[in-house]
């Protein structure tokens, strides 16, 4: 097995929760783990370069320094292992400065003549966090494949019938002899693999026949598209990815906000988004038409403001009873 071991100084403050926090898939998801100790803080996070998996473990040890911001500035170490490939080990260390969004500068959307428009809370939000970052991992074919197994199912629906590709089709990470690695942790399959899934086991695994088309339809051209994103600008990428039968607006901006750290991606056609942002915004809920016309004054930032919102807490009064989840597999 080979190893490294690579210590990052941010240019800027980063919290590793609430930057990384957003690729996490539930609680038990088998490509991201977050370990707590009392020295430090662990995020564990499995990836894949050149088809060979990489697992990497971001972590931070805690300070007593008061000031916040100088906290976040502290310097993050990132361990990564792989069984055999010394270049995909590289390349991710390469890449590491994006997973933790060293590139995602706010200045512009802080300087904004409309940023004093933003609701005093969001404004505060922003002042008390100021680690905020968007993550861009460059592990589009995760990305998609998550945002596509997500589309109008509820979240139970969705983890579970990822979890099960995930254990069916990946393979386990390497164990470390780090005493704090998590167990149950995995490499996302690849998208060849995928593609050999029989319909079967799609339908047992709980997907419908639109969201398995549509993951099909994606792996068909993963090899031309992964390719496009690492050369290509991500509107052009977003264009060629709404060719796609059966993938929409929604699941682009939700794998673009993840692979690319999109800054200004919003995912249009979510169940629960407009809502929040029309009431964060203006005290009423609003629907998808309403929510970009909202968003409109920070135009290229959207995702940011979106950030904001979330961070804050601001939440509408709930109105009815949590969805259940619909299991038509033995029908």
């Amino acid at each position: 097995m080979l190893r490294a071991t690579v210590i990052l100084q941010p240019p800027h403050p980063i919290h590793l929760g609430q930057t990384l926090g957003t690729l996490a898939r539930g609680h038990e998801d088998p490509l991201f783990r977050s370990v707590h100790t009392r020295d430090q803080e662990q995020y564990w996070v499995s990836s894949t370069y050149r088809n060979e998996g990489v697992l990497l473990c971001f972590s931070r040890e805690h300070s007593t320094v008061k000031d916040l911001a100088q906290r976040l500035m502290h310097p993050i170490t990132v361990r990564l292992w792989c069984h055999s490939d010394a270049s995909a080990l590289e390349q991710a260390a390469a890449n590491l400065p994006y997973w933790l969004g060293f590139h995602d500068v706010w200045d512009a959307f802080l300087t904004l003549s409309t940023y004093r428009d933003l609701p005093l809370v969001l404004r505060e939000t922003q002042r008390n966090n100021p680690g905020i970052r968007l993550s861009a991992t460059g592990q589009l074919t995760r990305h998609m494949v998550t945002a596509i197994a997500e589309q109008k199912v509820t979240g139970i629906e969705a983890m579970g019938g990822m979890r099960a590709i995930i254990r069916e089709l990946g393979s386990p990470v390497p164990a470390t002899g780090n005493p704090h690695q998590p167990t149950g942790m995995f490499f996302f399959p690849d998208a060849r693999a995928i593609r050999r899934l029989p319909s079967w086991k799609w339908h047992r695994f709980g997907f419908d026949s639109a969201r398995s088309k549509a993951i099909l339809a994606y792996t068909d051209r993963a090899t031309s598209l992964e390719h496009l994103a690492h050369t290509a600008p991500v509107e052009q990428l977003a264009s060629a990815l709404n060719t796609l039968p059966g993938i929409g607006p929604w699941t682009i901006s939700e794998a673009l906000q993840r692979s690319h750290g999109h800054p200004d991606a919003i995912s249009v056609g979510d169940f629960h988004l407009a809502h929040l942002v029309g009431y964060a915004l203006t005290g009423r809920r609003t629907d998808d038409a309403g929510m970009l016309h909202l968003l409109k004054p920070w135009a290229g930032h959207r995702a940011r403001v979106v950030a904001l919102i979330k961070a804050s807490g601001v939440l509408e009064p709930r109105r009815a009873p949590r969805l259940a989840p619909e299991d038509h597999r033995f029908i």
